[in-house]
């Protein structure tokens, strides 16, 4: 893995943890979970339900690195976690609005 592949590693995985925390501080203070799919299991299975979504998640990235480490191709590796990673710094800004609204 090259360095480049490493650091989008690490963006994506602090990104999906500062989506946990901020979701759940947004929650603590009575803010609704906005994605019907994580809403859904938060109501069936509590916080640990959404641990185990972000674990799969990170998991389905995992299995890309697998890929990526079979097939050589790690430009597509790299594509999906700058995806994933846009996508959760969406998500982390998102709760931070949620969490100021709230707080202010």
């Amino acid at each position: 893995m090259n360095k480049v592949t490493e650091k989008l590693w690490y963006i994506y995985i602090l990104l999906n943890a500062t989506d946990i925390f901020t979701t759940e501080a947004a929650l603590e203070l009575g803010a609704r979970e906005g994605n019907p799919l994580a809403n859904w299991i938060l109501g069936e299975f509590g916080a640990l339900g959404l641990y185990g979504l972000k674990a799969l998640f990170i998991g389905m990235y995992a299995f890309l690195y697998g890929y990526q480490v079979k097939t050589g191709k790690e430009r597509h590796v790299q594509l999906a976690l700058i995806a994933g990673s846009f996508l959760m710094g969406i998500v982390t800004l998102w709760n931070l609005g949620v969490l100021l609204k709230e707080v202010w």
